[in-house]
């Protein structure tokens, strides 16, 4: 986790827009999965499943996915999936719905994968830099926000922030012992020069690149 956060509650596609999260901030919140399917990465060990053609890192081995240059790889998407879950079992539509996202960085209908039981589906650009991370279960993102939040906030200041954000379509600006609301933008680089000026600065671009 970077020294800020900017959060932005989408709630109407189910989805947090945020910069200053890593994904090494996600790994506790993975605790419950079978792993995460990689879609765009760099990553040099991978698993790979020759039914869906996609390459994965189990569980037990997210510590060490979590430990690599994901910023270097520039764009970094990936998808949770359930423990017990066989990815030799997906079938063409879950397969679909998983390369659309891939394209797209939306999901093609829901977010939840059909046999894949993820709560996940996660487009990053420059690990900490900008993250689009679309949810199928309110209550995974706000466990992960209250843990990041309290980091940089009070109890009270985080309480109150992560309140607003569960009620609407809220933004807030955070960062050591302060916060507020401020514009709803998917445009990282613009807000990140506003509140940041060039101190900062390491992102390369937020758009996804299909």
């Amino acid at each position: 986790m970077r020294d800020y956060l900017y959060l932005w509650h989408d709630r109407e596609t189910n989805r947090i827009v945020a910069s200053g999260i890593e994904f090494r901030d996600l790994v506790p919140e993975l605790a419950t999965a079978g792993g995460v399917v990689l879609l765009r990465h760099h990553f040099s060990e991978p698993a790979y499943d020759s039914h869906s053609r996609f390459e994965f890192v189990p569980h037990d081995e997210l510590t060490l996915l979590a430990a690599d240059d994901i910023y270097n790889y520039g764009d970094f998407c990936w998808a949770d999936f359930g423990q017990g879950v066989a990815l030799a079992a997906l079938t063409d539509e879950a397969i679909a719905g998983l390369t659309f996202f891939a394209q797209q960085a939306r999901p093609l209908c829901d977010v939840e994968i059909p046999g894949l039981a993820n709560r996940f589906l996660c487009w990053t650009h420059d690990d900490g830099w900008y993250a689009s991370i679309f949810y199928s279960d309110w209550r995974a993102v706000e466990a992960l926000l209250r843990r990041l939040l309290l980091r940089l906030l009070s109890e009270d200041q985080a309480s109150r922030t992560l309140e607003s954000l569960g009620r609407d379509q809220s933004a807030f600006w955070c960062r050591r012992d302060t916060v507020f609301e401020c514009e709803r933008s998917d445009d990282i680089d613009k807000l990140m020069t506003k509140h940041l000026g060039n101190q900062g600065r390491v992102g390369r671009g937020t758009r996804p690149t299909a």
